[in-house]
Parts: structure tokens; sequence; C-alpha cells
């Protein structure tokens, strides 16, 4: 969590909305102009009256969706940050200020579209993905948060989602041999270079360690091939590469040519492979306390101004709402939480009970409520859904272990400003 201006408020998938406002700011630093860091603190469309859910949880902040418009560039953390960097906004603003944005934005620089998933993703995995998100795409980095959707909500998204589309009937598949010669197409089709198929082949290339950000876009929308069996039936894996009523316009697939028995042959291979534990699956390793001495100054430039602020913001008298956990969003009511400040940290959630306001308390297990929350985020990540803690940050890649060692000395030292 470190300078926070402009990463975008977490919505990735159907919900990772409004991060983009805050990173823009730091009030610790001096702008060009004072109105640099008030633009992107938008206030909420008129649609945002609107009840269904689609538009309570604010979807529509990262993804296209099916009947509805899009949103205006600065109420669309998605379309914010891609006209950053295409260069939108470089005769408003100041420099400095678009330059301090560039550096800081590392996620929702793009999401897949919810346009045509009626076409090629099966009804009920994507119930299931809305109850308990997990990472389908490992290079985007940003993530789809883990919303508080009831099954109700869930009903109503599903209804736009899937208007008037069929219910198709899943063929039985026969696996037999085809799966070998599915590999030899893979291979020779060169799926690898943008897919991973994590727990049976790597994709190939030497672009780890790089930021998502800096991925190209095709390696960053590519899902793990590993989900296929879940998410895709034998009729709607043919009709996507196939591209039948133009499913996939907006995906960045090559154009395949294939007969009938190579997608068959494919799709035996995608679902008949004996599957390894994905990467993301190793147990989180928590690091002992630093000995040295840390104080605020440190936490605030290297975790709270990096990561934390993008939700949990002061409110700004003038147009900033200060965050989904600050004054609520993404269907959640707000903790009343600022952590752009050492005594908002002090000060702990507002809106709770006073027996739950302090996030540095320890829990029954001697563990800080601010730490607990992103241990959770690391569970979250394999398939362990904490019911006490929402993972933090919400949506987005969790804190390294140097991060929490940090943060948890700093804890453990008596949370001080400086000596």
């Amino acid at each position: 969590m470190a300078p926070l201006k402009l990463l975008a408020w977490t919505c990735l998938f159907g919900g990772l909305g409004l991060i983009a406002w805050a990173l823009v700011l730091d009030p610790g630093k001096p702008l060009s102009r004072p109105e640099d860091d008030h633009f992107f603190l938008v206030s909420r469309s008129e649609s945002a009256r609107e009840s269904d859910a689609l538009t309570r949880y604010q979807c529509a902040r990262c993804h296209l969706l099916p009947e509805r418009a899009k949103l205006p560039q600065e109420e669309s953390c998605v379309s914010c940050h891609q006209g950053i960097f295409r260069g939108d906004y470089d005769t408003r603003f100041s420099k400095a200020a678009i330059e301090r944005w560039k550096s800081h934005i590392h996620h929702l620089m793009a999401v897949p579209s919810l346009v045509n998933v009626s076409s090629h993703l099966k009804r009920e995995w994507v119930e299931s993905y809305l109850r308990s998100p997990n990472v389908v795409r490992p290079h985007l980095g940003a993530m789809m948060p883990r919303l508080k959707l009831g099954d109700e909500e869930i009903r109503e998204i599903l209804e736009v989602l899937y208007k008037n589309a069929p219910r198709e009937k899943e063929s039985a598949v026969t696996l037999s041999d085809n799966s070998a010669r599915g590999e030899t197409l893979y291979r020779e089709r060169g799926c690898q270079s943008c897919h991973e198929f994590s727990g049976v082949l790597p994709r190939s290339g030497g672009l780890e360690g790089e930021s998502f950000r800096n991925l190209p876009i095709n390696i960053r929308l590519a899902p793990d091939l590993r989900f296929v069996r879940e998410r895709m039936t034998k009729e709607a894996f043919a009709k996507w590469l196939r591209n039948e009523s133009g499913s996939r316009d907006e995906a960045l697939m090559p154009k395949f040519t294939l007969a009938d028995e190579e997608i068959d042959s494919l799709y035996a291979f995608l679902i008949g492979e004996q599957l390894g534990p994905q990467q993301n699956n190793e147990d989180f390793a928590v690091l002992p306390f630093l000995s040295r001495d840390v104080f605020y100054l440190e936490i605030e430039e290297k975790i709270t101004k990096k990561v934390c602020w993008h939700c949990h913001a002061k409110v700004i008298p003038r147009t900033g709402d200060g965050g989904p956990g600050n004054t609520g969003g993404f269907g959640y009511e707000g903790a009343g939480l600022d952590l752009g400040s050492y005594e908002g940290i002090l000060r702990g959630s507002t809106r709770r009970e006073p027996e739950q306001r302090n996030i540095l308390e320890k829990n029954e297990k001697g563990i800080p409520k601010v730490i607990a929350h992103l241990l959770a985020r690391h569970s979250e990540l394999q398939g362990k859904n904490e019911e006490q803690y929402l993972g933090m940050p919400l949506g987005l890649p969790p804190l390294s272990a140097e991060e929490i060692q940090l943060l948890w000395s700093w804890i453990e030292q008596g949370a001080r400003y400086n000596r």
C-alpha cells in the first residue's frame, strides 16, 4: 500500500470498480494545478439510482455489460486508465500529475467483456464464480472481488447476462486417443504463448517478474485453460474457436481455421489431462518480526499510500466519497475507515461498534485485525474464504510477505509515528 494515485477501485469480473479516483491523490506532494487530484473523485452516475444488482454492485465500472450504456470515462476504472496512457487528459492536467498517475497504474488496464458470456460460458460456472471468485486469468493482476451477493442478486445478474440465451445440453465427450492429437495441436498452434494450462503445461515466454501493466494485453486477458472443463461445453468451445455469430469479436485470439476433428481433439486434451495444483495453491509463510525500528512514514510510503488508500480514503468535501472501505461501495456499507493518515489508522472504523473499531487490536489468535484481513487475501487465492475476515486489498494481488512483515512489526513495536 504506497502513494495512491490511481490504481482504481476494484471490480474486476463483476465488481472491481472505484479504485481509479483514489490513486491520483497524494496530499504529501504539491500539484501543478490544485484541481488535478480532484478530477477522478467523481460523483456516482444517475444510473446508480437503478435497483438491479449489476448497478448496485457497480459492475459497469470495469466491464462492458449487455443492454447497458457505457459509463462516462471518468466513472469507468478501465476506460479512465486507458485514457491516461492514451493521452486523453494531457491538455487538461499537469504533466507532473499525469506522470504520477501513470507510475501507479498497474491494474485494471483491461478486463473481459461480459456482453457475450452467454455464448460460451456455462451459466452454472458463472454462478459458482460469483459466489466464490478465483484466479481465472493469472496474468491480469486484479480480479473480481469477493462480494456479498445473495441468491436473489446472483439470479438478477444471471438473468441479464443470459437473457434469451437457450440452455444448451452438454453432449458426452469421448477422450480416447484424441487427447494426444490435441496436445500436438495445442503446441503447433502456439496456445502456450498466451495461455497457462496450470498443472499441465506452463505458458512459454520470458516475461516473469514484469509488472502486470507491462505484459501484452493478449497475455493479460488469456484465461488459465485448466478451467475449460468447468466453463465451456464442447459445443460452446467449438463455436468460440470458429467465432460463430461474432461471439469473440472482442477477444484477442488469433483466427484459426480448424476442422471439426481438430476441435474435438483440442477439447479432449484440455478436459482429459490430469491436473496438478495451481501455482497459487502454496501455503503463505509469515516472516518473523523485524529487529530494526519501523515508523509510520515508512508504512505510509510502502503500504498505506500504495494500496490501502485506494478504498479507505478521507472524504473530500467537494467531490470525494472516501471509497468503499470508508463510505461504502460494491454492495458494502463502508466501515468509516481512513487509512490515508496516521490519525485515521489509530481512529479505526468509525462506523463500527466501539469494541470493533480498533484495527490494530489483536484477535483471539493474537493477530492484529488489519493483518488478519491481509492474510485472508492469501487464503482467498488458495480457494479458502474466511468467514470473519474479508481479504484485503479487495480484488487485487495480496501484499507480499515482506510488506506484511513490515506492517506487523510496526504494530508490534507500538505503531509509533517516530522516535
